[in-house]
């Protein structure tokens, strides 16, 4: 497959990297609005470049677009690039907010291409290792679950896009939160209601929240909890299952999987200093998904629930009252 990058900062440099580390794909041409980024970017990966997104993606010899531009452009872009014929992987968030998430759904649908979100994390050693855990029994039928995120940055992302509510969308939810949001859908099912908190502590932030609590429902009653911060100084994220039989820990921090088993003792996955494939293997996935002509892991759909949960607590935490999704 040859693809395009759209957007070459840090994100998408990634990207490029893990499609260059992955048989079969090869980057054609990277995109950026700041044409010294573009061109940096061309000289790395040894690809063409240019500051015209459009003409990119509907060259005739992209079969794969890359969206990693700043959130603003992940609509338009997405798409522009699947009414193109093209597949798409956008980075998270899937877009700013709901109504853009399913524009994007449909889009994929209308012109029958694959639609993927950028959710690196369920493909970590760690996590993966977990799913597998959970779907062979280990823990038996989720009882709830619990969760948290962050990292201390939110003076450094006030002064960029992420602070800025048009172009983001929303704040510590929609930015590092949305992982967690997709890991506790992706392990108990979907919700069907929402309550919670949003606050802003930086007010430099404007509309952009830097701590998110959430609270969510299944439609069979059971609960998750979620925090997503943008001050939290230490720690990344952790994220408890607890079943019938057991838990797992999933924990980002020190890149391991616990497996706790009632009257038994706990046996640990540790992966810290073990390569990161989860680029790559995302790649490899959306790869398959194509030539099986099947839904990718993580598609459309499961970036538009994430957005979905991040805007019911928006929703809760403005009117006080829980929000069916």
């Amino acid at each position: 497959m040859r693809v395009a990058i759209i957007g070459c900062g840090g994100i998408g440099a990634r990207r490029a990297q893990a499609v260059q580390n992955t048989d079969g794909l090869s980057v054609v041409i990277g995109v950026d609005v700041v044409e010294d980024a573009a061109r940096a970017f061309g000289e790395r990966f040894g690809c063409e470049s240019s500051t015209d997104w459009e003409a990119a993606v509907t060259r005739a010899d992209v079969d794969l677009v890359v969206v990693s531009t700043a959130n603003n452009a992940h609509a338009s872009v997405s798409i522009r690039a699947m009414s193109a014929g093209k597949h798409v992987i956008c980075e998270k968030p899937l877009a700013r907010n709901p109504d853009e998430c399913q524009a994007m759904v449909e889009a994929a649908r209308q012109y029958g291409v694959k639609l993927k979100t950028g959710f690196n994390h369920r493909y970590s050693h760690h996590t993966w290792r977990a799913r597998e855990l959970f779907e062979e029994g280990a823990i038996g039928n989720l009882i709830f679950a619990r969760g948290r995120t962050g990292h201390g940055n939110a003076e450094g992302l006030s002064k960029r896009w992420f602070g800025n509510f048009e172009l983001s969308g929303g704040g510590t939810f929609l930015d590092n939160g949305v992982h967690l949001l997709d890991l506790s859908r992706w392990f108990m099912g979907d919700f069907v209601e929402a309550t919670g908190f949003v606050h802003t502590h930086l007010p430099a932030l404007g509309r952009c929240e830097d701590n998110g609590f959430g609270i969510y429902r299944t439609a069979d009653g059971r609960v998750c909890q979620l925090q997503s911060s943008w001050t939290q100084w230490k720690g990344y994220l952790f994220l408890e299952l607890f079943g019938e039989n057991g838990t797992l820990l999933i924990n980002y921090d020190d890149q391991s999987c616990t497996l706790i088993r009632r009257g038994a003792e706990s046996s640990v996955w540790q992966f810290a200093g073990v390569p990161d494939q989860s680029w790559q293997r995302e790649l490899v996935e959306m790869a398959a998904a194509v030539r099986e002509n099947r839904e990718p892991l993580a598609n459309g759909y499961d970036g538009w629930q994430a957005v979905k949960m991040a805007y019911a607590v928006y929703e809760a935490s403005a009117t006080g009252r829980s929000v069916r999704l």
